[in-house]
């Protein structure tokens, strides 16, 4: 099973999936349970992402696949990564304006 790290809540392919929110602290217990690969685009949403989970994934410029069984960690704020860049927002706003998921691929 692949974990993989991902800009926001996307499908990567069709198939079925399962999706749920986490909490931060879920967020941070899924990132230490055992390797994962950043799809994560911007240098932007590592940043934020480390902020508010306490680790900074690597910016890797990828498409993602998602094969069945595999998961994904993603992340979304409800403003603009680059808003909030610049607005250099504490990790308790970003907590407060953001949605963390994990997208589970079924079929």
């Amino acid at each position: 099973m692949a974990r993989l790290i991902l800009n926001s809540a996307v499908i990567p392919q069709p198939g079925v999936y399962e999706y749920r929110y986490l909490s931060v602290e879920e967020a941070q217990d899924w990132l230490k349970n055992g390797p994962y690969q950043s799809s994560l685009r911007y240098d932007e949403t590592a940043d934020a992402m480390e902020k508010l989970l306490g680790v900074r994934p690597v910016v890797v410029r990828r498409v993602a696949h998602l094969p069945r069984g595999d998961e994904a960690l993603e992340s979304r704020l409800k403003m603009s990564v680059s808003a909030a860049h610049k607005l250099k927002l504490t990790s308790d706003q970003i907590a407060e304006n953001a949605e963390i998921g994990l997208l589970t691929r079924i079929k």
